[in-house]
């Protein structure tokens, strides 16, 4: 099992194909969120550019000309991110002019620089979903048979490029597996779901519980049911973001 990931703040974050509508965007979220940011492009003068304007806002950004698409440029970002640094924790493949070679060829420099490591993430958001799929299902089940603990996900494509970008810092700080994005951002995975739904069913029923107790139980009882049935997904999420709090409940009624 991966090791636990670091908060963002605290990360070296690679982005490929940083000039790409889903690399700028990315490399923009990392580095607000004050991860120190790695940008790799091949048009020389426009990364620069790109990563001294991310830097007047204060951020942390080092651009690395490359064109991933050969397999000694990913090596070579790799070891420049490492010199500028000190440690590479999450490598985000968004393809950018590279396409697949650069997804295969960056995950691979990454699994050669993060091994014997922990708390280490690869994240590949798929410019072809099936090859992405594949590729990266086949690199999950190398790791697994060498025992690595580095997380691999898979954001496969579809949403706007900030809800891309979202769904690659979720998974640079939760080893999640795939995230099939919509368009108005990240969609939970099947695990996920099983543990948010499930999370929701327990805040309902402590809630439940706690109101028949009291004098109003006749009413507040049948309105929680029908709020629940008629807003199961918003109730699910409340209960998400109080995990705690639904478990604190649940003990007080013991």
């Amino acid at each position: 099992m991966p090791a636990k990931l670091k908060p963002l703040r605290r990360q070296v974050v690679v982005v490929t194909g940083a000039l790409s509508p889903v690399g700028s965007e990315t490399a923009r979220l990392a580095a607000r969120r004050g991860a120190a940011v790695i940008v790799t492009a091949a048009d020389e003068p426009a990364l620069r550019r790109f990563a001294e304007n991310l830097g007047a806002g204060g951020g942390r950004v080092h651009p690395v000309v490359a064109d991933l698409g050969d397999r000694n440029a990913a090596e070579k970002v790799a070891r420049a991110a490492a010199a500028r640094f000190g440690d590479i924790d999450t490598w985000i493949n968004t393809g950018g002019e590279g396409g697949q070679a650069a997804v295969v060829n960056g995950s691979q420099a990454a699994v050669h620089y993060f091994e014997g490591r922990k708390g280490r993430a690869v994240v590949n958001i798929g410019a072809a979903p099936s090859e992405a799929k594949t590729f990266t299902d086949e690199l999950r089940a190398t790791l697994r048979k060498a025992k690595t603990p580095v997380s691999v996900s898979l954001v496969r494509s579809g949403a706007s490029p900030r809800g891309m970008a979202k769904a690659a810092l979720f998974a640079a700080q939760h080893p999640v597996g795939d995230l099939a994005v919509g368009r108005r951002g990240r969609r939970m995975t099947a695990t996920e779901t099983g543990i948010v739904v499930g999370l929701g069913a327990l805040a309902l029923a402590a809630t439940a519980a706690f109101l028949a107790r009291g004098p109003i139980a006749a009413r507040a009882k049948p309105a929680l049911a029908r709020a629940a049935m008629r807003h199961p997904a918003r109730a699910v999420r409340l209960a998400a973001r109080h995990p705690r709090g639904a478990m604190k409940l649940l003990r007080a009624l013991r």
